[in-house]
C-alpha cells in the first residue's frame, strides 16, 4: 500500500511546473502531408519484393541449384570475358 500512495503522490500535479509549462508557446510548422510523385516513386522503387523462387528452394537447408545457380552463371559468364580478352 505504501507504494501505492507513493505513485499518487507522485502524479499529483505541481501548480509551479504547470504555471512554467503553460508560459512555454510552442509555434508547429505547417509541412505537406502529401507525398508528392517523386517520394512515392522513390518509395515504390526501395520497397521489399518477394522471391519468385522462394517457392523452388529447399527448405531443409542443404544447398539448392536455384540458390546457387545465379553465382555460377555470374563466374562462368566472367570467365567466359576474361578468356576473350586474353586471346
Amino acid at each position: 500500500m505504501d507504494k501505492k500512495k507513493q505513485n499518487e503522490e507522485f502524479l499529483k500535479p505541481d501548480p509551479l511546473l504547470k504555471m512554467h509549462l503553460d508560459s512555454y508557446q510552442v509555434d508547429i510548422p505547417d509541412f505537406p502531408m502529401k507525398k508528392n510523385r517523386f517520394s512515392r516513386l522513390i518509395g515504390y522503387l526501395a520497397s521489399p519484393t518477394n522471391n519468385p523462387f522462394e517457392g523452388y528452394v529447399n527448405l531443409s537447408g542443404s544447398l539448392v541449384v536455384l540458390s546457387v545457380s545465379p553465382i555460377l552463371i555470374g563466374l562462368v559468364l566472367m570467365g567466359i570475358q576474361i578468356l576473350r580478352v586474353s586471346l
